[in-house]
C-alpha cells in the first residue's frame, strides 16, 4: 500500500510467506542382475529393482538393455518391473568392437575400441541407473 498526495494506492502483490515449495529430492535404487552377464549365450535375466533407502521393490521401472548383434548393430531389450519389482529379459550380450588408426609422432597406430551392452533403469522420483554389463578383457 503506497499513501500520496492524491489519496491511497494498493497493488496486490503475491509472495510466498513460507518460501519457495519444497521439492523432493530424487531416491536411489538399487538394481540386481542374476545371473551374471556373459557374452554370446543367450540367456534370461533376472533384473531386481529396489529402493536404496527402504529395501522395498520398485514396480513399473522401465529397464533396458542396449546391446549390439554379433554384427555390430544396435539393438534395444526392454521389460517393465512387476510389483515384486523384477523385470525379466532374455539377451545374447554381445559388445560392440570397432578399429581406428591413431597417429602420434608421425606413426600410425591402429586402435581398438569397446562398447558394452548396457542396462539402463528409470522409475519416477528415482536417479536413472546406468551399468554396463561386460568389461573388455584384452
Amino acid at each position: 500500500m503506497t499513501v500520496t498526495p492524491a489519496g491511497v494506492a494498493v497493488q496486490a502483490a503475491i509472495s510466498d510467506a513460507h518460501g519457495p515449495g519444497v521439492l523432493a529430492l530424487p531416491g536411489n535404487l538399487r538394481v540386481d542382475i542374476t545371473p551374471p552377464p556373459c557374452s554370446a549365450v543367450n540367456v534370461p535375466y533376472t533384473i531386481s529393482v529396489r529402493n536404496s533407502a527402504s529395501g522395498l521393490p520398485v514396480a513399473c521401472a522401465a529397464v533396458t538393455i542396449r546391446n549390439f548383434n554379433a554384427s555390430g548393430t544396435a539393438q534395444t531389450l526392454g521389460a517393465t518391473t512387476d510389483a515384486a519389482g523384477i523385470a525379466v529379459i532374455t539377451a545374447t550380450l554381445n559388445p560392440k568392437i570397432t578399429f581406428g588408426i591413431r597417429l602420434e609422432n608421425g606413426e600410425r597406430e591402429r586402435v581398438r575400441f569397446f562398447t558394452p551392452p548396457v542396462l539402463r533403469v528409470t522409475a519416477p522420483g528415482f536417479r536413472d541407473v546406468e551399468m554396463p554389463l561386460l568389461e573388455d578383457i584384452l
